[in-house]
């Protein structure tokens, strides 16, 4: 299931058009291009510009993303995502997700894999 974060996160980024070649020799993710790369998501995927990405808004990137697996599992990915369930996705929880992964990341683990010990 936490594979399926980190598609859904790579997906929304994917169609948002960001990408770590936006900051020549960044990491999607960290600093200052990840805090771009997140603006730019939340302006692609966030259609109504509300400052949140609903569930439709959500299923509709997914959609569009390259592959199909993402829409496969996108209520999943979704329900995943909106940590306090109330039907969106905001900054704050894309962040920490993003942070979540870079935390396993660094514990020399996968994105997708169980926390050490």
């Amino acid at each position: 299931m936490k594979t399926l974060l980190a598609a859904g996160l790579l997906v929304l980024l994917t169609a948002a058009g960001a990408s770590a070649d936006d900051q020549p020799g960044k990491k999607p993710g960290g600093g200052k291009a990840g805090g771009m790369m997140l603006a730019k998501l939340m302006e692609k995927a966030d259609a109504n510009k509300d400052g949140k990405i609903s569930r439709e808004e959500f299923m509709k990137s997914a959609e569009s993303a390259p592959g199909g697996k993402l829409k496969q599992h996108a209520e999943q990915v979704f329900k995943r995502l909106d940590a306090n369930d109330d039907g969106f996705i905001t900054k704050d929880e894309i962040k920490k997700a993003q942070e979540m992964m870079q935390a396993r990341r660094a514990a020399g683990g996968k994105p997708g894999a169980k926390k050490p010990g």
